[in-house]
């Protein structure tokens, strides 16, 4: 690792895995803060299909590999655990037992945004209290303050906080209008990754890391989706869908972008390589939205791509996918420069890699991979670029590791 093989360029790539085209019928949840529930909404067509609730002011929303969709209420400082097939409630995962002096949720005040870390625990950003607290994925238990309360700045971290490409933790920081960024191991504050205002950027709400490795902010005050390169240097406004804009994701029909508005409550659709809108997808107020805050597909399509462990240079290093086409052939891609690459045949998804080495595999049964290879010792100190996709257009998220 990096394997013997040729180099290929984005063409050859799609002759080598012809891609189908495929794609699969799918919901969009989005989280009604003032309508008290979670909104579903069928991907293509746009028709309603109900909601999940009661939640008290739902924020955050994700799915992790067990079954479980998971849901931030506000309202309530907790975060509930639903059956990601049935939908039907399982309890509430992360709560203070008002039984107990001890506040099991570590002090979480008005919850917001939530995501998985590399570490496989849970990550809940406490907006009232500037800070990230860590949980266990398991159990729910609080494993510590993460970000302490303003590091860095932090002030008001907002629903649609994210891990990066180089596995550190990035936040939309609301109330300064900032995006900042956290060491994915430590917590440690490692600088503004976007400066305040930096491209216009006005009251950021959700963050999308695109599958080239270039961040999407969505610009709540100026109503634009903004794109920044890797190293946070503004790249313009990649859309600007509609006054309020908050939550943003990846259609999972097609490589398209779905947007929604706190304020129109409706939901547009742009294409994921212009930026240019192609419909309205959803009515205002369908399915009686109100106080539309953040936007999920269920389930992702995305592939997941581990980081590489131990991430040392002269060692066997190990890495692992998920959710692949279950027995189908797949590109596992490796190099050491970042490029930005439109890939032919699949609508919107990028290649995040330049004169990316080739190893072609085959999922098992349930969609997974896991390769195990000794790394280059010459490859100490640099970065490591790892991303994969298959024949259906499913593409993994890009992975920067600088090797030890």
């Amino acid at each position: 690792m990096i394997p013997s093989s040729l180099r290929f360029g984005a063409l050859a790539l799609g002759l080598l895995f012809p891609f189908s085209g495929a794609v699969a019928q799918d919901e969009l949840l989005i989280s009604g803060f003032f309508s008290n529930a979670v909104h579903r909404y069928d991907a293509a067509t746009g028709a309603s299909l109900g909601s999940i609730g009661p939640i008290a002011q739902p924020m955050g929303i994700a799915f992790d590999d067990a079954g479980f969709l998971y849901i931030v209420s506000e309202g309530t400082n907790r975060v509930l655990r639903y059956d990601a097939t049935s939908l039907a409630l399982l309890g509430e995962f992360i709560v203070d037992d008002p039984a107990t002096p001890l506040d099991e949720t570590g002090g979480l005040v008005n919850p917001t945004g939530i995501a998985f870390g590399p570490d496989g625990a849970i990550y809940v950003a406490s907006f009232a209290t500037d800070a990230i607290h860590r949980f266990d994925a398991r159990t729910g238990a609080f494993l510590g303050l993460f970000v302490a309360a303003g590091s860095g700045g932090l002030d008001g971290p907002d629903a649609g906080i994210a891990f990066g490409p180089d596995g550190h933790l990035y936040v939309p920081s609301y109330n300064n209008d900032r995006v900042l960024r956290y060491d994915g191991r430590t917590g440690a504050f490692l600088g503004t990754f976007v400066a305040a205002g930096a491209g216009g950027l006005q009251r950021p709400r959700t963050l999308r890391f695109r599958s080239d490795g270039h961040l999407l902010v969505s610009s709540e005050t100026t109503g634009q989706i903004l794109r920044y390169a890797r190293n946070g240097a503004s790249m313009g406004a990649f859309a600007t869908p509609h006054a309020g804009i908050t939550g943003f994701a990846l259609s999972p029909v097609g490589n398209h972008l779905v947007s929604t508005s706190l304020a129109q409550n409706n939901v547009q659709l742009w294409d994921g390589g212009s930026g240019a809108r192609i419909r309205r997808l959803v009515a205002q107020g369908a399915g009686g939205l109100q106080g539309a805050v953040f936007l999920a597909a269920r389930p992702t399509r995305e592939v997941v791509l581990s980081r590489l462990e131990p991430g040392i240079a002269g060692q066997v290093n190990a890495l692992e996918l998920r959710h692949l086409t279950p027995s189908a052939p797949f590109a596992l891609l490796f190099g050491t420069a970042g490029a930005s690459v439109l890939l032919p045949g699949c609508g919107a998804a990028f290649l995040g890699i330049a004169q990316p080495e080739l190893y072609p595999a085959r999922a098992d049964a349930s969609g997974r991979f896991r390769l195990q290879a000794p790394v280059d010792p010459l490859l100490q100190g640099l970065s490591l670029h790892l991303q994969a996709f298959d024949a259906s257009c499913k593409f993994s998220n890009l992975v920067v590791e600088t090797l030890r």
